[in-house]
């Protein structure tokens, strides 16, 4: 599963609580039943996004006898691994949830695969900020559909945007701070990642 497809899954604030829940438990795993009884939903909604978490590899659920119990802590292969640690120091470090607006507004940002693909296409720009002019060309978008997207990656904090010497709009990545931050947009820069492919 690519990289904006993970992270359209994780951007619902629900999703991400629930994925908190497992990950701060004892043994970082929890039946469906403690983890609904531990967010105040219903089962079948639990039920229904925990399914959702596991197939972007970000869960292993596995069934025994009448309960399915959900895991965060399963080894997972390089690259979503180191998605799977960023989101556990995350966790761990801020548990009631009091940063996850900012973590949550990058991850909304990177769940776009144009959006991922514009910070792919900087970041392998080589010759310092990537001039607008280089980043339509090498996107294909349309400029409206460009500006649109830029936007919002600026607003995220992941793209910024600069004059050029010659006046011109220019982008560079942001500095990122916090190992969330990073490992999402170290994934973002390399567009051939297929998580999935690389074993969950």
């Amino acid at each position: 599963m690519k990289l904006w497809k993970i992270c359209r899954v994780l951007e619902n604030p629900m999703r991400f609580a629930l994925l908190r829940t497992v990950s701060l438990s004892p043994q970082h795993a929890l039946n469906v039943m403690q983890v609904a009884e531990r967010a105040g939903q219903k089962k079948s909604v639990t039920s229904q996004y925990l399914k959702q978490l596991a197939e972007a590899g970000l869960l292993a659920v596995e069934r025994k006898g009448s309960f399915a119990i959900c895991a965060s802590d399963h080894p997972c292969r390089f690259p979503l691994a180191q998605l799977q640690k960023a989101l556990a120091d995350f966790f761990a470090a801020d548990p009631d949830g009091a940063k996850d607006d900012k973590a949550l507004e990058k991850i909304h940002a990177l769940s776009h695969h144009g959006r991922v693909t514009i910070v792919s296409k900087v970041a392998d720009y080589a010759g310092g900020d990537m001039p607008l002019n280089e980043l339509a060309k090498s996107t294909g978008f349309p400029p409206a559909t460009l500006f649109r997207q830029l936007g919002i990656l600026a607003d995220a904090g992941i793209i910024a945007e600069r004059k050029g010497a010659d006046g011109r709009r220019a982008y560079s990545l942001a500095a990122q701070s916090g190992d969330l931050c990073i490992a999402l947009v170290s994934l973002a820069c390399d567009d051939r990642l297929d998580l999935n492919a690389q074993g969950s």
